[in-house]
């Protein structure tokens, strides 16, 4: 498992500096990550934890790009690292990535004296959800904060190697 998560740590690390410099996730890292990904675990006797690990990826962030929340490469590094690290360690990875995204969230909209605004834009978007309509608020607009998705995901893959692998 060692291999599995420094190469899964590797992957998210390139993406983020992609990220944070160019604000994309390039398509050659993902599909490079996917793949050797597969190709890892078939040789370690796991093509099945490399599958889940993809499926359960995909299952929980196709909704959040179809809604706009959350972009193409995003998606694809997700599945790329649910390749590596299988479903168990995928979803403490995801978790970890949900709380430190919350937490950057909430200290980038209260330092730019948005949390108002932020607050009834979510609030708008669940109604929107709720009601089954697709939300007519955009994320990505100008004014939008936009944050790194992939930084977050290597920040939660660190902390995961450093506090969460010991427990397993």
């Amino acid at each position: 498992m060692a291999f599995a998560s420094t190469s899964a740590l590797v992957i998210a690390l390139i993406a983020a500096v992609w990220d944070l410099r160019w604000r994309r996730i390039p398509n050659w890292l993902t599909m490079a990550g996917l793949a050797s990904g597969i190709a890892w675990q078939v040789t370690q006797g796991s093509p099945r934890e490399a599958g889940l690990g993809c499926l359960l990826a995909i299952v929980v962030y196709l909704p959040l790009w179809l809604v706009g929340g959350r972009g193409g490469g995003d998606l694809k590094l997700m599945a790329a690292l649910g390749t590596w690290l299988g479903p168990s360690a995928w979803i403490q990875v995801f978790v970890l990535t949900a709380i430190i995204g919350a937490l950057w969230a909430l200290i980038l909209v209260v330092a730019k004296r948005r949390l108002l605004s932020t607050l009834r834009n979510i609030f708008a978007i669940l109604r929107s959800l709720i009601g089954g309509r697709r939300p007519s608020h955009r994320l990505s607009s100008a004014d939008a904060i936009s944050m790194p998705h992939a930084a977050i995901v290597a920040l939660a893959m660190l902390v995961w190697m450093a506090a969460m692998r010991p427990l397993r």
